[in-house]
Protein backbone atom coordinates (compact mmCIF):
# COMPACT_ATOMS: atom_id res chain seq x y z
CA UNK A 1 0.00 0.00 0.00
CA UNK A 2 2.90 2.45 0.64
CA UNK A 3 4.46 2.05 -2.22
CA UNK A 4 1.35 2.50 -4.74
CA UNK A 5 1.40 5.59 -2.80
CA UNK A 6 4.81 6.60 -3.35
CA UNK A 7 4.55 5.29 -7.00
CA UNK A 8 1.58 7.96 -7.35
CA UNK A 9 2.89 10.81 -5.59
CA UNK A 10 6.00 10.38 -7.64
CA UNK A 11 3.74 10.44 -10.98
CA UNK A 12 1.83 13.12 -9.68
CA UNK A 13 4.99 15.50 -8.59
CA UNK A 14 8.22 15.16 -10.95
CA UNK A 15 9.57 12.88 -13.82
CA UNK A 16 12.98 11.28 -12.37
CA UNK A 17 15.23 10.51 -15.07
CA UNK A 18 18.64 8.82 -13.92
CA UNK A 19 21.38 9.14 -15.69
CA UNK A 20 23.64 6.00 -16.09
CA UNK A 21 26.75 5.71 -13.41
CA UNK A 22 26.38 9.28 -12.70
CA UNK A 23 25.01 9.08 -9.22
CA UNK A 24 22.35 11.70 -9.60
CA UNK A 25 19.62 12.29 -11.25
CA UNK A 26 17.22 15.36 -12.98
CA UNK A 27 13.85 16.35 -11.74
CA UNK A 28 11.07 18.26 -13.08
CA UNK A 29 7.59 19.65 -12.36
CA UNK A 30 5.96 18.00 -15.34
CA UNK A 31 6.09 16.35 -18.38
CA UNK A 32 6.54 19.70 -20.84
CA UNK A 33 9.43 20.78 -18.73
CA UNK A 34 11.18 17.95 -19.32
CA UNK A 35 10.68 17.76 -23.14
CA UNK A 36 10.95 21.55 -23.47
CA UNK A 37 14.74 21.38 -21.98
CA UNK A 38 16.34 18.35 -21.67
CA UNK A 39 18.34 17.41 -25.15
CA UNK A 40 16.77 15.05 -27.84
CA UNK A 41 19.03 12.00 -27.10
CA UNK A 42 17.57 11.67 -23.23
CA UNK A 43 14.13 11.72 -24.29
CA UNK A 44 14.68 8.94 -27.07
CA UNK A 45 16.43 6.75 -24.30
CA UNK A 46 13.88 7.54 -22.17
CA UNK A 47 10.95 6.90 -24.84
CA UNK A 48 9.55 10.47 -24.69
CA UNK A 49 10.50 11.19 -28.37
CA UNK A 50 11.28 9.30 -31.69
CA UNK A 51 14.51 8.48 -32.69
CA UNK A 52 16.15 10.00 -36.23
CA UNK A 53 15.98 7.30 -39.14
CA UNK A 54 18.58 6.45 -41.25
CA UNK A 55 21.89 5.02 -40.69
CA UNK A 56 25.24 7.41 -40.67
CA UNK A 57 26.17 6.65 -44.27
CA UNK A 58 22.70 7.69 -45.27
CA UNK A 59 22.87 10.51 -43.43
CA UNK A 60 26.12 11.73 -44.42
CA UNK A 61 25.21 11.14 -48.05
CA UNK A 62 21.71 13.28 -48.03
CA UNK A 63 24.15 16.07 -46.41
CA UNK A 64 26.57 15.52 -49.08
CA UNK A 65 23.18 15.62 -51.58
CA UNK A 66 22.29 18.83 -50.21
CA UNK A 67 25.34 20.69 -51.03
CA UNK A 68 24.51 21.39 -54.51
CA UNK A 69 20.98 23.13 -54.01
CA UNK A 70 20.82 26.54 -51.90
CA UNK A 71 17.50 28.33 -51.22
CA UNK A 72 13.97 27.43 -52.29
CA UNK A 73 15.68 23.98 -54.13
CA UNK A 74 17.37 23.00 -50.91
CA UNK A 75 14.40 23.26 -48.81
CA UNK A 76 12.25 21.23 -51.83
CA UNK A 77 14.98 18.46 -51.42
CA UNK A 78 15.07 18.09 -47.73
CA UNK A 79 11.18 17.33 -47.50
Amino acid sequence: HILILFCLCLLSLCLCLCLEHRGFALICNNLDAVKQFDPKHRLVRAGLADAKGGSRKQKKERKNRLKKYRGKEKAKMRK
